[in-house]
C-alpha cells in the first residue's frame, strides 16, 4: 500500500492498526484521488435550488448532493468565474468539513468565538446557518491571514461576524468556541499533496501539545455552561479520540456530546477526512 498509493509505511502502518486492512485500501485511494470541487450556497442569499438553475442557464454541470445540499462542479472551473461569485452567493468547501458547524448547530442567541478562524469558511457557516443573527468573534495566531475573513464576509454579505486580533481577546467571555485546530492534515492529503512528505510521528507530537493548549485557551474564555466544538482534518487517533479522552479526563467537569470521524472517501460524492466532537462544561 505504501508503494502503490505513495505513502509513508509508518503512516499506512498507523491506519493498518486502526481500520483494518480494507479500510485503510480505501483510505489509500481516496487520499490519492482527484477531488471534486463543491460548493456551499450562501443561505442569506440564495437556496441551493435557485444557485442551480442559475449554474443550468450558464451551462455549467453540477451535482447536487442529496444529504447536505451542497453542489459538485463537474468540469474544473476557475471559481472566481462562476456566475454569482462575486455577489456572494456560495463559498467553495468539502462536504465533511461543511457538516462541522451543522453538527455543533448554534442558536441565535449565542457569543461565539472562532478561535482558529481564517480564512473564515467555518465563520461564515456560523453565520448563515444563524440568520446571521448571531455574533461571531473571529481570530486567528497569524494576523496576516485576517484579511483573509474579512474578505470573505464582506463578499458573501454577512453582518455579524467581527474580526479581532488574537492579542486582544483576553477579555472576553463566550457561550461557544469553535476551535477548527492546526492538524496533521492526514484527512485531506489529496488537496495537500506535500503533507504526506512533511508529516512525521514527531511532528504530529508537536501538533499534539499545540491542540491540547489551544483546548485549555478555550476553557479559560468559556462562560459557564458554555459549549466547544473541536474539529480537525486529521484521521489520527492521538490527535482526535485519544486528544478528547485525556481533555475529559484533565477537565471533568467537561463532557462529550458527540464525536463523529469521517474517513476519506473516492466515491462519487468523494469526500476529505476529518473528526468532530462537541464538548460541554456542567
Amino acid at each position: 500500500l505504501s508503494t502503490v498509493f505513495s505513502l509513508p509505511v509508518w503512516l499506512v502502518s498507523d491506519w493498518l492498526s486502526n481500520f483494518a486492512f480494507e479500510a485503510t485500501r480505501l483510505i489509500c485511494l481516496a487520499s490519492n484521488r482527484k477531488p471534486g470541487i463543491y460548493i456551499r450556497p450562501n443561505s442569506l442569499k440564495i437556496s441551493a435550488q435557485e444557485l442551480v438553475e442559475k449554474f443550468h442557464l450558464a451551462d455549467i454541470e453540477i451535482d447536487i448532493t442529496p444529504q447536505d445540499s451542497m453542489i459538485r462542479i463537474k468540469r474544473p472551473r476557475t471559481i472566481t468565474q462562476l456566475p454569482g461569485f462575486a455577489e456572494g452567493l456560495f463559498v467553495v468547501q468539502d462536504i465533511t468539513a461543511s457538516r462541522v458547524i451543522k453538527k455543533l448547530n448554534p442558536r441565535p442567541d449565542w457569543k461565539i468565538l472562532d478561535l482558529c478562524a481564517a480564512p473564515g469558511v467555518k465563520t461564515t457557516q456560523l453565520a448563515e446557518i444563524t440568520g446571521d443573527s448571531v455574533t461571531v468573534i473571529a481570530t486567528d495566531i497569524d494576523t496576516a491571514r485576517l484579511k483573509k475573513i474579512e474578505e470573505n464576509t464582506i463578499r458573501l454579505g454577512i453582518k455579524s461576524v467581527e474580526v479581532i486580533p488574537y492579542d486582544k481577546l483576553q477579555k472576553f467571555k463566550f457561550d461557544c468556541i469553535l476551535l477548527d485546530v492546526p492538524c496533521s492534515n492526514t484527512g485531506v492529503l489529496a488537496r495537500r499533496v506535500e503533507a504526506r512528505h512533511r508529516i512525521t510521528p514527531d511532528a504530529i507530537k508537536k501538533l499534539i501539545t499545540t491542540q491540547t493548549e489551544l483546548l485549555n485557551t478555550a476553557v479559560s474564555m468559556l462562560n459557564p455552561h458554555g459549549i466547544i466544538c473541536y474539529s480537525t482534518c486529521s484521521i489520527q487517533k492521538n490527535e482526535n479520540s485519544i486528544l478528547i479522552k485525556d481533555f475529559l479526563q484533565n477537565n471533568p467537569n467537561f463532557i462529550l456530546n458527540s464525536a463523529k470521524l469521517t474517513l476519506p472517501s473516492a466515491e462519487h460524492f468523494d469526500c476529505d477526512g476529518g473528526y468532530t466532537a462537541i464538548l460541554s462544561s456542567k
